[in-house]
């Protein structure tokens, strides 16, 4: 049985004061357990290496004092409680860094407040050493169906520059009824680190790019990794920068360790599934001290007045986590990429993707890896 968070932080306030580890009950038995924001989201355990402490030069690479794409941040709400989180791109990210500077720096809601995080440290740098190596801090990562990330990005990033098909899906219209190489070529330099010209490269289709993008990776044509240190953006034509959009999750966050030894990797306590926003919104929103910060103010951002809501639930009830469980998976990026690929893209497309992304599905574990009947027919 788990316990509540009431009972929780009852138990962690007495283990305090013995100096004694909570332990609380999970489905594998008694372990020792990070300060849990919701029963009910599955917590993994952690690597038996996070027994031994981080130390300094462990971490040194983890750019701590900023909030940025795929880099694990130290959150600290101001009634003091942390968390460390992982955001990787095209899983929210700007959103969240926006609700975020409203939190902690009174931004309101626009299309650059976001960009607060990359520009201005936040405070927790001095602390994060003694969060990382205290076993009641949880480490949380956002994640998001593979195939559905990597189309998302593709239609944002590669297809509205690139793509006619896309373009008329997503109901953009081209100048001149035609593609201008200058943006492309830019777009595709800049987010996919390939280099495109009009007069060299044939039409660009998301089953060209995938074809791309995958033996430029497998060629090892790629430097870095996407922890949000890494690329600079005055060279992001130099076409070696880490493709971070549209590479596997496992290339974020530290997952994996530096391969110079410079630094140890991360392993985290929570999963959260953007499809599933619906089960864990709530508790997190409470557990991070945002309520107020996500209640209003976000109309002339998102249409809503609040942060995020599931439809045919008011922002007051979705912040109080009452809907019921058939109405709790939704996702949270309304592009229909799954439509997109059942309606435009081939069977030995989606194969390509299936096997360049299946690494990804096995190492995150928490979903299963597709069919190319399954994406036909749409089924998740």
């Amino acid at each position: 049985t788990l316990l509540s968070l009431e009972n929780i932080l009852s138990v962690e306030a007495s283990c305090n004061k013995i100096g004694q580890s909570m332990m609380i009950p999970n489905k594998e038995g008694f372990v020792k357990d990070v300060r849990k924001f919701s029963p009910n989201v599955e917590r993994f355990n952690r690597h038996p290496t996070d027994e031994v402490p981080f130390s300094s030069k462990d971490i040194e690479h983890f750019n701590f004092p900023y909030i940025q794409d795929g880099n694990v941040f130290l959150w600290e709400s101001k009634n003091g409680v942390k968390m460390f989180m992982c955001i990787p791109e095209k899983i929210g990210s700007t959103a969240w860094k926006t609700l975020f500077s409203k939190y902690a720096a009174g931004l309101e809601p626009s299309a650059a407040s976001h960009r607060f995080w990359h520009e201005n440290p936040s405070p927790f740098k001095g602390s994060a050493l003694k969060a990382l190596n205290n076993p009641m801090v949880p480490r949380v990562v956002f994640t998001r169906d593979p195939i559905e990330r990597f189309v998302s990005a593709y239609l944002d990033k590669i297809g509205r520059a690139c793509d006619p098909i896309a373009q008329q899906y997503l109901h953009i219209s081209s100048k001149n009824g035609s593609i201008s190489t200058k943006y492309c070529s830019h777009m595709m330099g800049k987010f996919a680190g390939l280099p495109w010209d009009e007069s060299t490269h044939p039409e660009v289709t998301l089953g060209r790019f995938i074809t791309m993008l995958r033996a430029k990776y497998e060629e090892g044509g790629y430097i870095g990794q996407c922890d949000g240190g890494d690329f600079n953006m005055t060279t992001d034509l130099v076409y070696q920068h880490m493709p971070c959009h549209f590479l596997p999750q496992k290339q974020h966050c530290f997952r994996e360790a530096k391969w110079d030894g410079s630094s140890r990797a991360m392993t985290f306590d929570y999963q959260l599934k953007v499809e599933e926003i619906g089960r864990w919104y709530a508790p997190l929103i409470r557990y991070l001290d945002l309520e107020t910060a996500a209640s209003q103010g976000f109309q002339s951002y998102s249409g809503e007045q609040c942060f995020f809501k599931i439809k045919g639930v008011s922002c007051e009830q979705m912040l109080q986590g009452e809907h019921s469980g058939s109405s709790a998976s939704h996702d949270s990026h309304p592009t229909d990429a799954r439509n997109f690929l059942r309606k435009y893209v081939g069977r030995e497309d989606l194969k390509n993707m299936i096997k360049f992304l299946k690494e990804d599905y096995n190492s995150l574990g928490n979903y299963a890896t597709p069919t190319v009947e399954s994406l036909l027919l749409g089924i998740s």
